[in-house]
């Protein structure tokens, strides 16, 4: 699926309508020369829209690529570390002295867990916004329960971690430009 900059470069121009303006009551007796130098203005103008048009949505597409390259180098980072933290928790109880079937398969498991993390890590250090974006697109057409419970469970959890933020202790007070005030 082509981005929005790729589409607008493979749109149809519109095609451009003679701009006729209404007389008004001081222009009525403008000569052709006028009324064409108008229209050579306004098309200019209309030109001027569009490029001006362009660079912002240049703008705004490159602002929002470089932040969400931040984040997933910071989503990455994080995730690497837990998986290490994970494999670290593992390997201390594989070389516990009271080894027993639980230590084992907690170890086990603490290393499948460690080895998962680090796979979701890399996808995300090696996947761009349009593949992520097609890959959960794809899971939700695949597994739509699946998916649904997963975007309830994150909405409480995004709930719950909005709710325990710092500025809402204390009373139903809100920051509002740099101002502290008591609802």
């Amino acid at each position: 699926m082509p981005n929005r900059k790729e589409q607008l470069a493979t749109e149809k121009p519109i095609p451009e309508r003679e701009f006729v303006p209404v007389p008004s009551s001081s222009a009525a007796g403008a000569t052709p020369k006028v009324v064409e130098n108008e229209q050579n203005r306004g098309s200019e103008l209309l030109k001027q829209a569009k490029t001006a048009t362009g660079e912002a949505y240049d703008t705004v597409a490159e602002k929002a690529s470089t932040t969400f390259q931040e984040k997933k180098l910071g989503l990455t980072s994080g995730l690497n570390s837990i998986a290490d933290g994970i494999r670290r928790a593992g390997d201390a109880l594989t070389q516990t002295q009271d080894q027993n079937y639980i230590t084992e398969y907690s170890a086990r498991y603490a290393d499948t867990a460690a080895q998962k993390l680090q796979q979701a890590a890399r996808y995300f250090e090696s996947s761009d916004f349009q593949t992520m974006r097609r890959d959960t697109e794809g899971f939700a057409k695949r597994n739509p329960a699946i998916f649904l419970g997963g975007a309830f469970v994150l909405g409480m959890l995004a709930a719950r971690f909005l709710k325990s933020s710092p500025n809402n202790r204390g009373g139903a007070s809100r920051r509002i430009l740099g101002e502290q005030q008591e609802f």
